[in-house]
């Protein structure tokens, strides 16, 4: 009880009530009434007494000094425990991270190998289209023929500069053809005549100037350059 521990408190002091009523400016009367337990010290007093003995104010309330010593003594085991807590805890977020970079390491090298590849299959499709284009040129060119004579040809529809065009012309027995033709001349117009050339069988012929078809190995070697490149890259990913 209060009581018990006050004068407990006073006697281990060596005070006596009058000592310890003049204090704490309270008659000896109140004091024998706190140590008899009949009434109580408000909180400014017992905040005083608290200091005047030493003690906390729960040791007078409650006699709990010594269980506080064994609660902090448990609560220091729990903060280690705690701290073996938090340190698994960071391991294991450690190890979370490290599998979140692997996994984003590897999605990366996912899709850059999906670029590669697709950039790969474009650059293949260029350099088919070089390879079309430069045996078009070379074959319907009239350098490699003989006993070809020169005529008119009407371009019937243009479906791009520098690209496919319907021609028509006239055999050499007056029937009219129409050929599908690749065509190297700028800003050509439907209705418009160009110059062509036509062997014994009515083959028609185009004279390609060499720019057309140096531009076309150009863009064929590009192309080429660019596939050894992107076969290289995709054996390193």
């Amino acid at each position: 009880m209060v009581g018990e521990r006050l004068t407990e408190l006073r006697i281990k002091n060596n005070m006596t009530q009058e000592e310890f009523a003049e204090y704490m400016c309270v008659t000896r009367q109140s004091v024998s009434k706190w140590e008899t337990d009949k009434t109580y010290p408000d909180v400014e007093k017992l905040i005083k007494i608290a200091e005047l003995y030493n003690v906390t104010l729960d040791y007078l309330v409650r006699g709990q000094e010594v269980i506080e010593e064994t609660v902090q003594t448990k609560s220091q085991e729990e903060i280690k425990s705690d701290e073996l807590n938090d340190n698994e805890s960071s391991l294991k977020l450690t190890e979370d991270e490290e599998i979140i970079k692997e996994q984003s390491k590897l999605k990366k090298s996912e899709t850059n190998i999906i670029s590669l590849k697709i950039c790969f299959g474009i650059a293949v499709m260029f350099i088919i289209l070089a390879i079309t284009m430069i045996s078009t040129f070379l074959i319907q060119n009239p350098w490699f023929h003989s006993d070809i004579v020169e005529k008119s040809a009407r371009v019937e529809k243009v479906y791009g500069q520098l690209s496919l065009a319907q021609v028509s012309y006239e055999n050499e027995d007056g029937e009219i053809l129409t050929e599908l033709v690749v065509l190297d001349i700028a800003n050509v117009r439907e209705g418009d005549y160009i110059n062509a050339f036509s062997d014994a069988d009515g083959e028609l012929f185009f004279d390609y100037g060499t720019g057309i078809i140096l531009i076309t190995i150009v863009f064929l070697l590009l192309n080429i350059t660019v596939v050894i490149l992107l076969t290289k890259e995709m054996r390193k990913s």
